[in-house]
């Protein structure tokens, strides 16, 4: 037997190893874009619903999270009346805390006055999420507690820092948009 035939031979055996180990642990093949566990024949994403008032809110995180099934999964995404599953979110608070700031000093009469202005946020998002089998209303899968969080820098010009928490907002909404869908789909 030649050396090369005789390679061929053991990478066979190492890989038919692997298989066998990795079958009796619970792995299966699955097909690409569908959900382990469970069958999604369709998908509803309405709208988040948001306990707070950020502008455009709303609409940045479903785009997102619809764009994650759509680019990522071969599950259908329907209006709600034909699906087989609803994803119901929910933002249930927003908050905003400083993490550094700047000095300015400033003389008011004739002493030094040191002003600290916040020089960049934190944005904390909560949510909860549910998938839903519309016809019975069986919850397959909930989440009641998930945080998302983004820095963002606070700019002496409020529509620069305006802008700068739309981005933190749509980092929050990919990054929430990941967790729900490899929490439907890999049921994790």
């Amino acid at each position: 037997m030649s050396e090369k035939t005789a390679i061929i031979i053991e990478f066979t055996l190492v890989l038919a190893l692997i298989l066998v180990a990795a079958s009796g642990c619970g792995y299966r093949a699955r097909e690409a874009g569908r959900p382990v566990g469970m069958e999604i024949a369709s998908i509803a994403i309405p709208i988040i619903e948001c306990d707070t008032s950020v502008p455009g809110f709303e609409s940045d995180v479903t785009r997102l999270l619809r764009e994650e099934f759509i680019g990522h999964s071969r599950i259908p995404l329907v209006p709600e009346r034909d699906a087989h599953t609803v994803l119901r979110t929910r933002a249930t608070r927003i908050e905003t805390r400083p993490v550094s700031y700047d000095v300015l000093q400033t003389m008011v009469g004739g002493e030094t006055t040191d002003y600290e202005t916040t020089s960049v946020r934190r944005l904390n998002v909560f949510f909860q999420a549910r998938l839903i089998e519309r016809k019975s209303g069986a919850v397959l899968w909930e989440e009641g507690l998930m945080r998302e969080q983004a820095l963002y820098k606070v700019s002496s010009d409020p529509l620069v820092t305006r802008n700068n928490m739309r981005k933190a907002i749509r980092d929050i909404a990919e990054g929430l948009s990941q967790r729900i869908f490899a929490r439907t789909m890999e049921r994790f």
